[in-house]
């Protein structure tokens, strides 16, 4: 629930202003700002006020502010390594203001097409997840690790 939360925080605090692609990741437990001010240590031009994130122990966080789009990740470094069902997320893939598909939120979810239901549905995980969520639609949901969970894995799940 708490990794849900944080990434709502990141996407609805996203605004588009910049083309740059920036990324980042940082660890708990503390917090971490990041800031659309240039130069920052956590630096994301695609904000358009500085983000708080608090995050507790064993917890690592990842983002990329690119164009218009914000994407965050996070996971926990002691999650569970057994099997679990995950409900799979889609986020709208947009061109010129048309849906043109959907990516879903991991591999192990089935892939929809334009004009196909987009409900959520449900993987099949085994090992460690993230969770990650997008300012560009969609919901918050998981996605495979491949067992590893650090702030770079999580960072590169943010990757455009």
């Amino acid at each position: 629930m708490f990794n849900k939360t944080i990434f709502s925080v990141f996407a609805f605090a996203a605004l588009a202003t910049s083309s740059q692609v920036y990324a980042g990741n940082f660890s708990g437990p503390g917090t971490t700002t990041i800031s659309p001010a240039p130069g920052a240590t956590q630096s994301c031009t695609a904000l358009s006020n500085d983000i708080s994130v608090q995050l507790s122990n064993n917890v690592n966080a990842g983002y990329t502010c690119s164009g218009n789009e914000f994407v965050a990740a996070t996971c926990h470094s002691a999650g569970t390594n057994k099997s679990q069902t995950i409900p799979c997320t889609y986020t709208p893939v947009m061109e010129d203001g048309n849906i043109v598909g959907y990516t879903p939120s991991a591999s192990q979810c089935p892939s929809r097409a334009v004009g196909q239901d987009v409900s959520p549905t449900t993987a099949t995980f085994v090992g460690r997840v993230a969770f990650i969520g997008s300012s560009g639609g969609g919901t918050v949901g998981a996605a495979d690790l491949g067992g590893n969970c650090d702030g770079d894995t999580v960072e590169a799940l943010t990757a455009p």
